[in-house]
């Protein structure tokens, strides 16, 4: 019987989940991500920052294997990721793209599409009960039954956040999950975010823009520019001077109430 690596990722807490070596994707012979390494664990949340064209969701879709690298390995849970076929990923990562288009539907139907990677043709009891506890984990329950369509772009957000992690993988993927949101749901959909990452003990991988909550929410940082990784680490060992390099801007760092914060 093949053993499916989701199964036993509570194993591994503590240990490498995500594993890059020597990673590198070429585009129509140019170069967008230039010799990556890294590694993630269980409970790890790791923000990817970085200019415009840094190639940031870029790496989150090899990782995923909606692309293929060109040269270099990524290896999930110790196995490479050529060797997972698409619905074995699907259970394995959850995953948020940068922009999803809202079609008519209720939103309990649309939280109830991320049970689709366990489904063989129809939902069970069993898929209904986790999107039912979803919804009240994230106190969607007020709007439930109203079409997706009518939502604002916060509760749309939500939604999305909330079919993802109805998904159950052991990874979670969120590409600017925070866009064009108002502060008061940005930081909600990142509290969400931290909050199940360590209730799940997942390993989270999210693409941000603004650097305060990359800093106040992640415990790791990607910084990327150019294709290029110029800093991976704690986030306490990333200094102000290598970010203004890589904005090419002067960025200071500061400790107000015990985090970090960028001024400019």
């Amino acid at each position: 019987m093949q053993e499916f690596p989701y199964f036993y990722l509570f194993l591994l807490k503590g240990r490498y989940v995500i594993k890059t070596e020597n990673l590198n994707y070429f585009l129509k012979n140019r170069q967008i991500l230039k010799d990556i390494s890294l590694n993630s664990v269980n409970g790890d949340i790791t923000a990817i920052i970085g200019p415009n064209g840094a190639g940031k969701s870029t790496f989150l879709k090899l990782l995923r294997k909606f692309i293929t690298q060109t040269s270099g390995e990524i290896l999930i849970a110790k196995k490479r990721v050529e060797q997972y076929n698409n619905k074995e990923l699907a259970k394995l990562i959850s995953y948020l793209p940068q922009t999803t288009k809202a079609v008519p539907c209720s939103v309990e139907d649309c939280i109830l599409l991320g049970r689709k990677p366990h489904m063989r043709f129809f939902p069970k009891k069993e898929d209904y009960i986790k999107c039912e506890d979803i919804i009240k984990e994230l106190h969607l329950n007020d709007f439930k039954k109203k079409n997706v369509l009518n939502l604002s772009g916060g509760e749309f957000q939500k939604v999305l956040i909330a079919r993802s992690l109805v998904q159950e993988g052991d990874i979670l993927f969120l590409d600017e999950p925070i866009n064009h949101l108002d502060i008061k749901n940005q930081l909600e959909i990142m509290d969400i975010t931290k909050k199940m990452t360590k209730q799940r003990v997942l390993t989270t991988f999210v693409v941000l823009h603004d650097l305060n909550l990359a800093f106040k929410y992640a415990n790791k940082i990607l910084l990327l520019k150019n294709g290029e990784k110029v800093f991976y680490g704690e986030k306490e060992q990333l200094k102000e001077d290598t970010l203004s390099t890589a904005y090419e801007v002067e960025l200071n760092l500061i400790d107000f109430k015990g985090e970090k914060k960028v001024i400019y």
